[in-house]
């Protein structure tokens, strides 16, 4: 688990973590191809447990390192979505009715795995986090309201520009 990792990656000294990884879209916000970088998650419980106010709904990115992340990626010309995510460490067995209600409500724009609880850590540890996802998929509802769920691939340049930024966001 991601939180395992900055745990030990705080004990090591690494006061800076940037999570790159996959999320699912939903609805049709973002563009298939997009890179994302997370200005929030919804949290799970996992999150709700290491929170310090349990009632917050949202966990929230290291702002400057987020900051950093946007100014890497205008710096190279690297067009960013910045928007909220939902975490469910059960992504790939989510029920239905949730995935409905985030496309509906709009309130996330992807479901990932690790963004709440990574960002709940890091505070907890005084360690900024950031978090940057490519898409792997995407649910969004026909006309009937029926879910419709389409996977892509990303490409190399994806992920190759998803990297480029973090390490420029880290060393500039």
């Amino acid at each position: 688990m991601i939180t395992t990792q900055a745990a030990e990656l705080a004990a090591l000294g690494v006061k800076e973590i940037i999570h790159i990884g996959t999320a699912g879209f939903v609805g049709t916000k973002l563009p298939d191809r997009a890179i994302v970088v997370s200005v929030g998650s919804i949290k799970d419980g996992a999150a709700v447990m290491l929170s310090d106010d349990p009632r917050a709904t949202v966990s929230y990115p290291d702002f400057e390192l987020s900051l950093r992340v946007f100014g890497a990626a205008l710096s190279q010309k690297v067009p960013l979505n910045g928007t909220t995510g939902y975490t469910s460490p059960i992504f790939y067995l989510q029920p239905s009715g949730i995935i409905k209600e985030l496309i509906r409500d709009k309130r996330a724009s992807y479901v990932e795995m690790e963004g709440a609880p990574l960002f709940e850590m890091c505070k907890r540890l005084n360690v900024a986090a950031a978090s940057i996802v490519i898409g792997s998929d995407r649910h969004t509802l026909d006309t009937k309201g029926e879910l419709k769920h389409d996977y892509f691939d990303s490409t190399r340049e994806q992920e190759t520009a998803a990297l480029r930024i973090a390490i420029h966001a880290l060393t500039n």
